[in-house]
């Protein structure tokens, strides 16, 4: 009787062993964060809720610096920003803004991506990040450039079967703790050169107060 006892005590454990091996495992893994590290233990890669409570992917360089981030901004929507090696220089893309691509100083250089949805632009940026020259594309065309105190100087424009150019005076240089608003001051005079569909031209000059003191035809 012990003999058959034991056959079956044997028998039932080799049972539920060949069971648990041939069980499926489960299809999902759950965690609030997943870290990867290399054979030196070092992380490279992580998976979830940062510092700042954004959640996302991340890999690290072999110095312990982030260089690849995807991951969801306080808005919930999507970016991705990819780090080089040495300095501030970055790329980022998101969902609202587009493409973004900073220089080294830290400074935003590039601007590229689609105000509202529907017009597409490009900014070009100095090295202390101030705007230089603005493209845009929509029912009309136009490019713009910028002084170092922001101030548009030139605008070329295209829409209606019409082009324009406009040369715009300057203001006078401001220090720096001065709170004015440059991107809304006046300009000290402009010209306007007109070439309509029909083949009209006809340039006119502004004085300050917006008057026409001059003009042809």
């Amino acid at each position: 009787m012990a003999k058959w006892l034991n056959l079956v005590l044997v028998g039932g454990c080799a049972g539920l062993l060949m069971m648990g091996l041939a069980a499926p495992k489960a299809p999902t893994v759950e965690a609030q964060k997943l870290v990867l590290k290399d054979k030196a233990g070092k992380v490279r890669a992580t998976l979830g809720e940062d510092a700042d409570g954004q959640w996302g992917l991340t890999l690290y360089a072999a110095d312990g610096k982030p260089r690849a981030t995807l991951q969801l901004d306080d808005n919930d929507d999507p970016q991705l920003d990819l780090r080089a090696s040495g300095g501030k220089a970055h790329t980022m893309l998101d969902a609202i803004s587009g493409l973004s691509l900073y220089g080294s100083e830290g400074q935003r250089r590039v601007g590229l991506g689609v105000t509202g949805g529907t017009e597409p632009g490009l900014d070009l940026a100095d090295k202390q990040g101030r705007l230089r020259l603005s493209l845009r594309a929509d029912e009309a065309a136009s490019v713009s450039l910028y002084d170092e105190q922001t101030i548009r100087r030139i605008f070329l424009g295209f829409g209606g079967g019409d082009a324009r150019v406009y040369v715009l005076g300057g203001v006078p240089k401001r220090p720096r703790e001065a709170v004015t608003d440059l991107s809304r001051a006046s300009v000290q005079s402009s010209a306007l050169m007109e070439a309509r569909a029909d083949g009209t031209l006809s340039l006119r000059l502004h004085d300050p107060q917006r008057h026409v003191p001059w003009k042809a035809p």
